[in-house]
């Protein structure tokens, strides 16, 4: 079949059945590709996070055949007066140059939403070692030029492989302002693929503000059996037109997520992992217009102008800086005074695991330092941040906690610290307002200090509760651009900590505190769901357990500010 032939493709796939059609504007383009063979690339090699081995594609058994029916779903249901217009590509004719070509057309023509889906295989393209993936790639059906490619990075320059940024660049030219990208291919982090494109000046000038664009992959691998993937399956439902729908409005319903969280609790395979996301392009613009500067803003509406701004430090996550210092203590040398915590080393590496692959933080792990190895680790901080203005910083210390009656302050206990009766003036101790005023002269826009340590309540100099600032309902409902617009505009000095004037537990040998356990939930949900965690959130994980948690700001804090974590 010749490229310009593969329009005829939508008379071959039936139109909506019978019922009510749609009043409205609902004239739908679809195109799906598929790719089941990859038997023909047999000397790749993939170079990324430092690594240059082979990169093997094994070949599929039902992307083609998802490619039809997901397509012929769709058109199926979707009740509307106009006929869908449908395109199908699978086998040889699903190469990288006629997904461009069929792209370019679709630009050309008027219609109110597209659906573009892939089901083939993905994979992370131009990683920075030690960052997050910034982009990935879809190796498509080879053409003869394609198969003497001896790197993925030749195949996505050959067009034999679209990368993220190409197929974004593709889309932001149609028409069709309402859009929803399907990836049955195995690619996850989504959120910081586009955010870091977004945040890199597209040249294109997409509009956000008129554009609602929605993203459905895996948060993994893609599995597949012999019915098909489970993404696609999961997707074949009668009300998968309606939520499209639903959600491609100015303020999404729900109704994608709602949806595949149904049908996935109806198909998962028990031990499989596999679980879906969707992705709202649209809610990255207030994360970009509050965690840029005034001078390296994009050139979008109603900015004017935008200077060239200064450099941005390579592999950068999200657009922004996200850096945590993490420390976990459970061996003191003061064993008379100090006994031995079996968790701290434990949480800390967990967090700090959660934080770089889910998060995109670059983090500092410290495990049973020293006083000295402390404050290095700050120093290493403060530097990392530099005059960074618009990043944002996460402490999170656990380990013994000290409270001096004289001064009716805390302090944090180090490895090296000494027992207190050798210790008259506290020197080998870190007081709890010496830390909070290192915390508050980071350069970083919002800080954040978690503190998993027996008195932490007393972190900020008094016994206080910030519960008025805090309130759970406060921003209940509330759109990712509403929380933004409202809270991160502020100056961020915020903490939270596992109990307030009074002792904490650490927690059964082997499991992680009540306190870091829950906050490792609520983190690792967030990142599930796809959806921003807040101090606000985090709290209320936590909220049930005795002693109660605090939190409050110190420092610069501005009043209504908050800290919040946008997983990758």
């Amino acid at each position: 079949m010749h490229a310009s032939l593969l329009l005829l493709a939508s008379l071959t796939v039936a139109g909506p059945g019978p019922g009510p059609k749609i009043a409205g504007p609902c004239r739908l383009m679809v195109l799906t590709v598929g790719v089941n063979d990859y038997s023909a690339y047999t000397s790749l090699r993939v170079q990324y996070a430092g690594y240059d081995r082979p990169y093997r594609l094994m070949s599929l058994g039902s992307a083609e055949k998802d490619a039809q029916r997901f397509a012929r779903h769709l058109a199926s249901t979707w009740k509307c007066q106009t006929e869908p217009h449908v395109e199908i590509l699978t086998g040889a004719e699903a190469t990288g140059t006629n997904v461009i070509e069929r792209l370019q057309v679709m630009q050309k023509v008027a219609a109110d939403y597209v659906v573009l889906y892939f089901a083939s295989h993905g994979g992370p393209f131009g990683q920075v070692p030690g960052q997050p993936v910034q982009d990935f790639a879809l190796p498509l059906s080879p053409s003869p030029n394609c198969v003497r490619a001896q790197s993925l990075a030749e195949l996505v320059s050959l067009s034999c492989a679209l990368t993220g940024r190409r197929i974004k660049s593709l889309l932001d030219q149609v028409q069709a302002r309402r859009q929803l990208l399907v990836m049955d291919a195995g690619i996850g982090g989504l959120g910081s693929i586009f955010l870091a494109g977004l945040a890199e000046r597209n040249p294109l000038g997409a509009d956000l503000a008129g554009q609602s664009r929605a993203i459905i992959s895996t948060r993994g691998p893609a599995p597949e059996n012999d019915n098909g993937g489970f993404l696609t399956t999961a997707l074949l439902d009668s009300a998968l037109a309606g939520a499209i729908r639903d959600d491609l409005q100015d303020e999404p319903k729900g109704a994608l997520t709602q949806l595949l969280n149904a049908r996935v609790a109806q198909l998962e395979p028990a031990g499989t992992g596999f679980g879906p996301t969707v992705f709202y392009e649209r809610d990255l613009l207030p994360l970009l217009s509050t965690l840029q500067s005034n001078a390296d803003t994009l050139p979008t509406r109603g900015t004017g102008a935008a200077g060239p701004g200064p450099a941005k430090p390579a592999g950068r996550p999200l657009g922004v800086g996200n850096y945590a210092l993490i420390v976990g203590t459970g061996e003191y040398e003061a064993s008379n005074q100090w006994r031995r915590l079996a968790n701290p080393v434990m949480d800390a590496t967990a967090l700090d695991s959660v934080l770089r692959t889910r998060y995109g933080f670059s983090t500092f792990l410290l495990t049973n330092p020293t006083k000295r190895e402390f404050q290095l680790g700050i120093k290493a901080l403060r530097e990392r941040v530099g005059s960074d203005s618009q990043s944002q910083v996460l402490v999170f210390v656990a380990g013994h906690g000290l409270y001096d009656q004289k001064s009716g302050s805390g302090a944090l206990v180090h490895r090296d610290s000494k027992a207190t009766g050798e210790d008259e003036f506290l020197d080998s101790y870190t007081p709890f307002p010496f830390f909070a005023s290192m915390a508050n002269a980071l350069a970083s826009r919002h800080v954040l200090v978690v503190l998993d340590v027996c008195f932490g309540g007393l972190f900020s100099g008094q016994l206080r509760d910030a519960g008025h600032r805090g309130d759970e309902q406060a921003y209940a409902g509330l759109s990712v651009q509403e929380y933004a617009g409202r809270a991160l505009v502020y100056r961020t000095r915020q903490y939270l900590t596992s109990g307030g004037k009074e002792y904490v537990p650490d927690g059964r040998p082997g499991y992680h505190s009540p306190f870091a356990s829950r906050i490792l939930e609520a983190l690792r949900r967030g990142a599930t769901s796809g959806r921003f965690v807040s101090v606000v959130q985090l709290r209320a994980a936590a909220e049930d357990l005795t002693p109660q948690p605090r939190a409050g700001g110190f420092g610069d804090d501005e009043p209504g500010s908050d800290f919040v974590l946008l997983p990758n």
